[in-house]
């Protein structure tokens, strides 16, 4: 099986943050989400998605990671 990197938004949402869970079992799964969380998950990133400059930022910060 391809492990596979997947983008979720509105990753600490009550959905996002099931889906995150099962995916993450099998896949790398990057978490984007506007609001702030207390806990650290990994790969998480802060952003608003509605914000064009603001996905570019968090584009570039993944591809460095990479």
């Amino acid at each position: 099986m391809i492990k596979k990197n997947i983008i979720i938004t509105g990753s600490q949402g009550l959905l996002g943050q099931v889906f995150s869970d099962h995916l993450s079992k099998k896949n790398n799964v990057i978490k984007i989400d506007k609001l702030k969380t207390n806990k650290k998950p990994i790969n998480f990133y802060q952003c608003d998605i509605t914000i064009e400059k603001d996905v570019g930022k968090v584009f570039k910060k993944i591809l460095k990671k990479k």
